[in-house]
């Protein structure tokens, strides 16, 4: 039988092993940890999640089911939802962003950081959003809406400007690129860079060769392949939301009354961000990418106990790897040091 043994503290009780975790740590306060006094800078992520539901508090959503949503912003440095609101499916995607957008400025200046980098789907293509990131200095990269003033961008766009992507981005070599200007009726320019493939099922409705995709910015310097790869990093906001939905068991709806399954939600979003500040500051590098389901297997569910001798108290861990056995070592490190 492997059983490894670390000393907890000295002249500590099993009541006041719990102390440290009554210290102030606001997951809201970014200024509050070793980490986020690294990083001046955020990069704000914000989508919209679904999830079915049959009771009666749920809507029909443009999806044509009978949903709940999740309006969800993360700092994406952090992985911590800072940013959410439970809503009826019936509610648009692109409601509610402004808003979450001027909360997560305010935190951020309230901690002494800022917000640097706004990134979200065409939900977000709204000229008050445009207008908030150039007040604040935030660049944004937003995919847009294939409106009238979008189509006539792309349609200025003539053989010459197109190139292909390089094959670290499309390994296929289907997909090209290209350059523009686009202004808004409310007259914001900004840079757009557009991806075109053929399209698959022209039909009708549809008599263009090509499928097209724009993406935004106000950053007048970044290189357009740089820009399209930072962009696409926001596809991890679809990681985050299957963590809150699957792992936090957020998708479920314990009740017909719509104001108790939003408390349920927002106690899976308190529990998440809990989580999440546990693995940055208390277990190690080796365990922030971790799910919820993987640290439950290398951290929770270990057979353990805690026994008292010469005035000491000894945790004894039976049939840990090292590493394992790092992640306990580098938490009571933490817990030592906060009290």
């Amino acid at each position: 039988m492997n059983v490894k043994c670390y000393f907890l503290a000295r002249h500590y009780t099993p009541a006041n092993l719990l102390t440290p975790c009554n210290t102030s740590i606001s997951f809201l306060n970014f200024g509050n940890n070793t980490l986020s006094r690294e990083v001046k800078e955020f990069t704000y992520d914000n989508d919209a999640t679904y999830f079915d539901s049959g009771k009666d508090s749920a809507a029909y959503s443009y999806q044509k089911k009978k949903q709940f949503s999740g309006l969800l912003g993360f700092i994406v440095e952090l992985g911590l939802c800072n940013t959410v609101d439970f809503r009826r499916g019936n509610i648009s995607p692109k409601s509610g962003i402004l808003n979450q957008l001027r909360k997560a400025v305010r935190q951020a200046k309230a901690a002494g950081k800022r917000i640097k980098r706004f990134r979200s789907d065409s939900a977000a293509h709204k000229n008050a959003i445009f207008r908030k990131c150039d007040e604040e200095g935030i660049e944004y990269y937003i995919s847009l809406d294939k409106n009238a003033a979008v189509a006539e961008s792309i349609k200025a766009l003539t053989g010459r400007h197109w190139k292909e992507l390089p094959k670290e981005e499309d390994d296929d070599k289907s997909v090209e690129w290209a350059e523009t200007v686009y202004v808004t009726n409310a007259g914001i320019g900004m840079r757009i860079m557009v991806l075109r493939w053929k399209n698959p099922n022209p039909d009708l409705f549809n008599k263009s060769p090509y499928c097209y995709h724009a993406i935004g910015t106000n950053n007048n310097a970044i290189e357009p392949l740089k820009w399209l790869r930072f962009h696409n990093g926001r596809m991890n906001s679809e990681n985050y939301n299957k963590e809150v939905k699957n792992g936090f068991n957020c998708k479920y709806a314990p009740s017909h009354e719509f104001e108790m399954n939003r408390g349920y939600f927002l106690l899976g979003i308190l529990a998440y961000n809990m989580v999440q500040i546990m693995k940055l500051f208390y277990l190690g590098k080796a365990a922030v990418k971790w799910t919820i389901k993987t640290l439950r297997y290398k951290f929770v569910n270990v057979c353990g106990k805690i026994i008292k001798t010469g005035r000491q108290y000894f945790c004894k861990i039976i049939n840990v790897t090292d590493n394992v056995f790092e992640l306990f070592e580098n938490c009571l490190a933490e817990l030592v040091y906060l009290n």
